[in-house]
């Protein structure tokens, strides 16, 4: 054991909060910004871990641990460097695209089309039994281990399962219904329940990114419907509320997920919450290259090509980062010699261990390019609610990106994103003409 201090982590946290008040430092409202989530993020997942030095943190000499927070503090120079240099726009068109949502029929519209896509796999499963459907919602199981959801390596069936991506691109759609004095008291009581439901498989499925996914976008039309006072009090007692809440319900999830019997108070017994991605950065750099070779984007590549069925690409990667982690750490089973559990690199870390220090500053780089682009989407529609509140969403996938580059938490956003792109168009009054003249020509046989 060695006796090692944790200064530099401390540094490193004092450097990343002055970053933070130089941005707010005329309003506290600029927190809300993907540049100041990737900042927080890096707080919660490294900084914090780092400084609460662990027992296992204590078998590393003191130039190893330094070594890992200098990598922290590359990731983060970098990403700042080319956020502050470039002008973005990558999701440009998209923002232009959400305009056409404030048309409350047109929204209306979307999220039937989201909700309907998103149903079909659980409705056809369910052989149109509604009740099983609705009680997936408010019945705790073990992990992984309802009739709806997927198997990790599954063919057509899972595949189909897949389609519930829809649902959670419906999510922010119906946050914004709810609180629009335009809408009917009907299309409210609908998306009000919606929300319930998926806000209650969330909570019993075990999946803490799922709970991210469907609460941030509701706080996101709260907080977007408050006065400027009212939102800087939001942000200064609200939100540490928020997440002092949300670290203790993912503590007892990671207790109790297994057994499927949810309990708040097994959160005290909770030794690994997940949070811990700064220890998986100090193992990958100092085991990497020797004796684990870089993997030069095979990790990245194993995600890229997920949303590719496997019944058309039988021959699709089993393996993913954290399987090749918990390999590394031994973290199998004695009988067949496989991982019995996913264990995270983290962001840092898995930039690290696919292409060693290069690989940190130049995806931290596209990092700041993309959250630049991010940050654009309000720019663009500043007084949308529509773009305010998906803009939110996307932030909420930033902080859970701060655990590893996981393809299956975007595909909500790539769901809304092919809606947004497709539907608008469709029914757009110059197209729906068209159609209605093309319809005429046909019936009078010309």
């Amino acid at each position: 054991m060695n006796n090692i201090t944790n200064f530099s982590a401390i540094a490193l946290s004092i450097g990343v909060a002055i970053a933070l008040l130089y941005d707010i430092r005329h309003s506290i409202l600029r927190l809300i910004s993907a540049r100041n989530v990737a900042l927080l993020t890096i707080v919660v997942w490294y900084a914090a871990d780092a400084s609460w030095i662990s027992d296992e943190m204590q078998k590393y000499t003191q130039s190893q641990y330094n070594k890992a927070v200098l990598c922290v503090a590359l990731a983060i120079i970098s990403f700042l460097f080319v956020y502050y240099r470039v002008k973005g726009g990558l999701f440009d068109d998209f923002a232009k695209r959400l305009g056409s949502l404030e048309n409350p029929n047109m929204l209306w519209i979307l999220f039937l089309v989201a909700l309907a896509i998103g149903m079909l796999p659980l409705v056809t499963i369910a052989q149109g039994d509604l009740t099983l459907v609705v009680a997936a919602a408010f019945r705790a199981g073990k992990r992984f281990s309802g009739m709806f959801d997927r198997g990790r390596y599954g063919g057509l069936r899972d595949a189909f399962l897949e389609l519930q991506m829809f649902l959670k691109a419906a999510i922010p759609l119906a946050a914004v219904i709810i609180l629009d004095r335009r809408q009917s008291l009907s299309r409210k009581v609908c998306c009000v329940l919606f929300c319930l439901w998926m806000f209650g498989r969330a909570a019993t499925g075990g999946t803490r990114s799922e709970m991210v996914v469907v609460v941030m976008p509701i706080l996101a039309v709260i907080y977007f419907k408050l006065s400027p006072s009212f939102k800087r009090l939001a942000i200064m007692v609200g939100l540490p509320i928020v997440a002092a809440i949300g670290v203790v319900w993912a503590e007892a999830v990671v207790v109790t997920r297994q057994q499927g019997n949810f309990d708040w108070s097994a959160a005290s017994s909770a030794n690994v919450t997940g949070f811990e991605m700064f220890s998986e950065l100090l193992y990958l750099s100092n085991h990497v290259p020797d004796p684990l070779d870089y993997q030069f984007g095979q990790t990245y590549f194993d995600q890229l090509v997920n949303p590719i069925p496997r019944f058309i690409w039988p021959d699709k990667p089993v393996s993913d980062a954290g399987l090749l982690l918990a390999q590394a750490k031994g973290e199998v089973a004695a009988k067949t010699g496989e991982a019995y559990l996913t264990r995270s690199p983290g962001l840092i870390g898995e930039m690290y261990w696919n292409f060693g220090w290069l690989g940190i500053v130049v995806l931290s780089g596209m990092a700041g390019y993309a959250l630049k682009s991010w940050d654009r989407l309000i720019q663009i529609q500043p007084n949308s609610p529509v773009s305010f509140v998906i803009f939110a969403a996307g932030l909420g996938l930033i902080f859970l990106s701060g655990r590893s580059f996981t393809m299956p938490i975007y595909y909500g956003m790539l769901a809304l994103y092919v809606l947004v792109w497709w539907l608008p168009k469709q029914l757009s009054p110059s197209n729906l003409v068209r159609t209605e003249v093309q319809s005429l020509l046909t019936s009078s046989g010309r």
